[in-house]
């Protein structure tokens, strides 16, 4: 039997308001964990980027500059 299959059934058994609670807490769960793999994705950017060696780390760049860069005009 599948995961799937398990949670199928297990639920299966539950009343209409009982499942009412248990979508908002499986949207949590799943929200949770997106919310996770983006943290985990983001520490590993900036883990890559401190220890890539060949990065010229003391270059600096202005909001303004880096802004029209990337063509979004401050105000």
């Amino acid at each position: 039997m599948t995961n799937k299959d398990l949670c199928i059934e297990i639920i299966s058994g539950f009343g209409e308001e009982q499942l009412k609670n248990v979508v908002v807490m499986l949207q949590s769960i799943k929200n949770i964990a997106a919310e996770a793999a983006d943290d985990a994705f983001c520490l590993q950017l900036a883990e890559d980027y401190e220890n890539d060696l060949t990065a010229d780390k003391s270059e600096t760049m202005s909001i303004q500059d880096f802004s029209k860069e990337l063509g979004i005009e401050l105000e």
